[in-house]
């Protein structure tokens, strides 16, 4: 309340209601003033909760849900949700100033054991066992090997990009380009050489039209896999921009120039696949995981994939695939695949990982007559 008027001086009633209405605009100053300063908030979420948070780079005392205040809004922000056992969350996010987003992470859990079955324990058991770099599909799990089924990315079939390991930067594709398949493709392969901080598992990967986060990368290599050249066509253009800064001119992957061809001593091609049939993919840790930095660099859980509908590897591709361990995925309308782990330094290279393809119960047919 104001104070009262000093003796022998009265406030017109004018100016007295006029008080309050100064006093709303000088509130709503404030906030636009705030407002300016530019933060938003963020309500994360996950399931399951109570999940470590991270926010750009930095872990916060709390853990989900949480509401996340004071988000400078004139950048982006690297939102990272992690718990032991599950597959790591990450998100980039930005905002105008006042707003508050609601965020959620979905955390999948890591396949750690080995696969089930005879054959799965076997190839478990027997980890000094020769690998082999072609076979024709069989019930069972494989065995693929961070020695036997790993490539040189060729620095002359690439097309390089320097990066800064300090910086985060997010890239993707635009357009597509035939590698000569029944069908024109919008991803292509990456393979990050970098500082310490890089890991064995964020070295390599898939781009496409959805943007990948990489950082403690000095060099960008970006390439096609394909066995045969003289029917590909067309390119990809492949946009840089660093997180919260500016972006980097476009440069364009050609699809003949750029393609790299896997030799057999590279690789692992499963044969024999029924184009027909709908397989579930998975890909599991062993007791020594697959590693392509050495020990510091951690186990790699991925691994690049080429997809085939023909005769076999040397043929034209359908497209290039990705696994995960953690990440089941389904594969239609395939006669072959082939699998490698993208590298520069093969010398440090250990251990495995078990690749299980299990074929999946056909759709049930609708709005058919039972047969009498």
């Amino acid at each position: 309340p104001a104070p009262p008027p000093r003796p022998g001086f009265r406030l017109p009633r004018a100016v007295a209601l006029g008080a309050p209405v100064l006093a709303a605009v000088g509130v709503a100053l404030v906030v636009m003033a705030m407002g300016r300063n530019g933060t938003f908030s963020v309500e994360l979420s996950s399931s399951p909760p109570g999940a470590t948070i991270r926010v750009d780079g930095r872990t916060l005392g709390s853990v989900t849900p949480a509401l996340l205040t004071h988000l400078p809004a004139d950048g982006e922000h690297l939102l990272e949700v992690h718990i032991p056992g599950m597959v790591p969350w990450s998100q980039v996010v930005r905002a105008e100033r006042g707003n508050t987003l609601a965020v959620h992470a979905h955390l999948r859990p890591r396949l750690n054991t080995p696969a089930s079955g005879a054959a799965a324990l076997a190839a478990a058991r027997a980890p000094h066992a020769p690998p082999l770099q072609d076979a024709d599909w069989a019930p069972g799990a494989l065995r693929l090997s961070a020695v036997s089924h790993a490539f040189r990315v060729p620095v002359t079939s690439a097309a390089r990009v320097p990066l800064d390991p300090a910086r985060t930067y997010l890239v993707h594709t635009e357009g597509r380009m035939s590698l000569g398949g029944p069908m024109a493709v919008e991803h292509a392969g990456y393979f990050l050489e970098g500082d310490g901080e890089l890991s064995s598992h964020e070295s390599f990967g898939l781009l496409g039209p959805e943007e990948q986060l990489i950082r403690h990368a000095s060099v960008l290599y970006v390439f096609a896999l394909d066995a045969r050249r003289d029917d590909n066509r067309g390119g990809l253009q492949v946009r840089v921009r660093e997180l919260g800064g500016p972006t980097h001119p476009p440069f364009r992957l050609d699809a003949r120039h750029h393609a790299v061809k896997l030799s057999r001593a590279d690789r692992f091609t499963l044969h024999a696949l029924d184009p027909g049939t709908t397989y579930e993919v998975v890909l599991r840790y062993t007791a020594e995981p697959a590693r392509t930095r050495g020990l510091s660099g951690g186990p790699v859980g991925r691994v690049l994939g080429l997809v085939g509908t023909d005769q076999g590897p040397d043929g034209s591709p359908s497209g290039l695939a990705l696994l995960e361990v953690g990440q089941p995925s389904r594969l239609r309308g395939a006669s072959w695949l082939q699998l490698a782990f993208p590298d520069d330094n093969l010398a440090d290279n250990t251990g495995t990982l078990l690749l299980e393809v299990i074929p999946t119960a056909p759709p049930e047919r609708r709005n058919e007559r039972p047969t009498r």
